[in-house]
């Protein structure tokens, strides 16, 4: 037995790590940018001991265009890949995930873990963590859309999972309080999303892909699905998909999934008013100009609810909700189900972003983490990385 802990600390001595970020799919990643902003100005604007941080991505994503270099166009080091890869089911993907990463933090016996979002990666990363004692720290909580689908199943799994919650709204805030979270836990820091488009302006207005794709500025809508609940419905989004393109141009960024998807479903040839450009997925700034100079955007994904909102562009929503009801509230997005009949939109509603939609986001993530850190109730070994006196403006509710 002393012989393990010896070992036990040497590795812990080699390879320490306070805070290690799992990420692994594309909505993570602008999420990622600002949580570690907010670490920046943590351990920055008051000379406080740096902490190691490690991101690790786990390989869910693994298109080119999606995964480990998406993260590295927004200037995030990857320390390592897992390389889940494709599975051939939901069951076995979560089972490799939970093997590959129950690995990595025993190798690197982190302090502290960070989770984000919904995918399964998150899933994985919180339950190991979780129930290897280590505190776990859930970017974007207390998201719910009321509907059953595979991401609200992991956000409740999450929810359970983690110690602390990073809630990006007063609804998710509410959500999390009514399940019986403790508001100590809580911290109301804002669109994590929204503050990385925000930091972008400049590198996604000097994207040359509408030139590149012979494109004119609202000429065209934007059009991405990819939820599993509305790939196995795939006849009623070529529907709309023909819809849409009777009226305006479409492009078409196409995830793995989607394109397998439509080469099952699609019977016949298009024949419609307008062009739809099938393509490959963008990098950031690219699809960033793409949904800048659209007219109107018909998606499944959040993340891009988010970023049409920022932007002040109209969404249409395929399916049956969404987790943000806030940009349905605000007037941005139109929840459109499988309906093809688009008068019931109100195309001349205007619309602003909601609250905590800005470019403090990172400012009130690191007002939670001092309080966080310095925390010695609940989980009394994480002072082991605190060393700083607690701030007041921790971003709690």
């Amino acid at each position: 037995m002393r012989r393990y802990v010896k070992r036990h600390r040497e590795r812990d001595s080699m390879t320490r790590t306070d805070v290690l970020v799992i990420a692994g799919a594309r909505p993570n990643i602008p999420k990622v940018w600002t949580f570690l902003r907010g670490i920046e100005k943590l351990t920055g604007d008051r000379g406080e001991r740096k902490l190691a941080v490690r991101v690790v991505h786990s390989g869910q994503h693994y298109h080119e265009l999606l995964g480990e270099s998406f993260a590295r166009r927004l200037g995030i080091s990857v320390s390592e890949n897992l390389n889940v890869g494709s599975c051939e089911s939901d069951s076995s993907q979560m089972a490799a995930l939970v093997d590959k990463i129950g690995s990595l933090i025993m190798r690197l016996n982190p302090a502290m873990v960070v989770v984000v979002g919904d995918v399964n990666t998150s899933v994985a990363g919180a339950l190991v963590a979780s129930r290897s004692g280590i505190p776990v720290i859930h970017v974007e909580a207390g998201l719910r859309s009321g509907a059953w689908d595979p991401e609200e199943v992991n956000r409740k799994i999450i929810t359970a999972s983690a110690d602390y919650h990073l809630a990006p709204s007063e609804t998710a805030v509410c959500n999390l309080l009514s399940e019986g979270i403790p508001q100590n836990d809580v911290f109301l820091v804002g669109n994590t999303m929204a503050e990385c488009h925000l930091a972008h302006r400049k590198e996604r207005a000097a994207n040359p892909v509408l030139q590149d794709l012979g494109l004119t500025e609202h000429g065209y809508c934007l059009f991405t699905v990819h939820k599993p609940i509305n790939l196995s419905r795939m006849s009623d989004v070529i529907r709309i998909l023909l819809a849409v393109a009777e009226k305006e141009r479409v492009v078409f960024p196409c995830h793995p999934h989607t394109k397998m998807a439509l080469q099952h479903q699609w019977r016949g040839s298009v024949r419609t008013a307008h062009e739809i450009l099938f393509a490959e997925p963008f990098d950031y700034f690219a699809f960033g100009r793409l949904l800048m100079g659209s007219r109107f955007v018909v998606t499944d994904s959040a993340g891009v609810q988010e970023e049409a909102t920022v932007e002040q562009v109209r969404c249409l929503t395929i399916g049956p909700g969404t987790a943000r009801p806030e940009t349905v509230l605000q007037g941005s997005n139109t929840i459109i189900g499988y309906d093809l009949d688009f008068t019931n939109c109100d195309w001349t509603r205007s619309f602003s972003c909601p609250p905590y939609w800005d470019e403090r986001v990172s400012e009130r993530i690191a007002a939670a983490l001092r309080r966080i850190l310095n925390s010695t109730t609940k989980r009394r070994w994480i002072t082991r990385i605190a060393n700083s006196p607690g701030g007041s403006d921790d971003g709690r509710p």
